[in-house]
């Protein structure tokens, strides 16, 4: 399994991390090279050290194909230079003979392809014609890639979560230090501008100018570096800071205590694919706020189990906050239908069995 490990902590980290603690684990000898970059975990610019972790990533990767001979290599890829980057090491896996699946993260695929030029998209669908399977997370995705791609290759696998893990005890605000009369709307994601945490900053007066009772957390990193900084700069200009608790990266039991402590999950998101934060808000039984980006429209149906704003608007981002946190038969319901969503299409033993059936049929058993 090639991939991110946390710190930091993102959709493909878990992702990965579902799959190699899932029932498959029973089945099959997982061994993971971790591929994080040496910026995105240092947030160094230096060249050079850049270029080294690279190299060791190449020579990690060669090691592993020359002493542990795994019949199957599992790629998770994003775009841009992470596409390329991982083609290098697909190509170099092919050439040990080995099964390759590469399995496709991130709402930019499209944009990255369309924007390429002609040789980036030889290049893309050169490393895409490598693989024995691409795992894909919808059928969007699928019908795109099967245009510039065999078709038979393409499977299509939806995140999952471990809804087992979520069956805990609710509401653990005095332990998070949130007072327990509040009510708690929850963002869960990279603090900066393409998940939109600073549209949320936007909209946090307007809301307790309404429902005084509403209190807002924020859990996560920077995607780039400065971006905490200058969300924190922004709660102090927006004078919001009494409404707001920055708890930084929260994972393991923190993350559960979190989410089943909330009343209320947004991700007023640009850019997205199928968001595992917002899977695990369904599963926690809360109602959603989110754009309609991605296969988010797939998964909140407006007025059903949720919202669907506009990424950008911050005035509905605070309607929609306001009228659930008036609502609690409101926030309930929503919730309850998350929930049984979850159990009926994402919960993770379903999507490791799916995954389990590629490898047999790699593996020819």
């Amino acid at each position: 399994m090639i991939g991110p490990v946390a710190p930091p902590t993102g959709g493909m980290t878990v992702s990965l991390d579902n799959l190699v603690t899932s029932a498959l684990k029973d089945k099959y000898d997982f061994h993971v090279l971790d591929i994080t970059g040496y910026m995105v975990r240092t947030g160094s610019l230096n060249i050079f050290l850049i270029a080294y972790h690279q190299l060791r990533h190449l020579f990690g990767l060669i090691s592993i194909l020359m002493t542990k001979k795994p019949r199957i290599v599992h790629v998770h890829m994003t775009t841009a230079f992470y596409f390329y980057r991982r083609g290098v090491d697909i190509v170099i896996c092919k050439l040990f003979g080995k099964k390759v699946i590469i399995h496709l993260h991130g709402g930019r695929f499209a944009d990255f392809y369309r924007k390429s030029f002609v040789l980036g998209k030889w290049t893309i669908r050169f490393v895409l014609g490598l693989s024995d399977k691409t795992i894909v997370l919808s059928d969007y995705w699928k019908d795109f890639l099967s245009a510039i791609i065999d078709a038979k290759k393409v499977s299509v696998v939806p995140n999952g979560v471990k809804l087992s893990e979520f069956r805990l005890e609710k509401d653990k605000k005095d332990e998070l230090g949130i007072p327990k009369d509040k009510k708690l709307v929850l963002f869960m994601g990279p603090i900066g501008r393409r998940k939109g945490a600073f549209d949320m900053v936007d909209v946090v007066s307007a809301v307790v100018s309404k429902a005084e009772d509403t209190f807002f957390v924020f859990c996560g990193q920077g995607e780039y570096k400065g971006e905490v900084d200058q969300f924190r700069r922004l709660v102090e200009e927006k004078n919001v800071s009494s409404h707001v608790n920055y708890a930084g990266n929260v994972t393991g039991q923190e993350k559960y205590n979190y989410y089943l402590s909330s009343d209320i999950f947004v991700l007023p998101s640009y850019v997205e694919n199928l968001p595992i934060s917002l899977l695990e808000a369904m599963a926690a039984g809360l109602p959603a706020i989110a754009s309609d980006v991605g296969m988010i429209p797939e998964l909140v149906q407006d007025g059903v189990n949720g919202f669907i704003i506009k990424a950008g608007d911050v005035t509905a981002i605070a309607e929609r906050i306001i009228k659930l946190a008036q609502d609690k038969d409101l926030r309930i319901s929503m919730g309850k239908r998350n929930l049984e969503l979850v159990k009926e299409r994402y919960d993770m033993p379903m999507m490791a069995d799916k995954i389990d059936r590629i490898y047999k049929e790699l593996l020819g058993v």
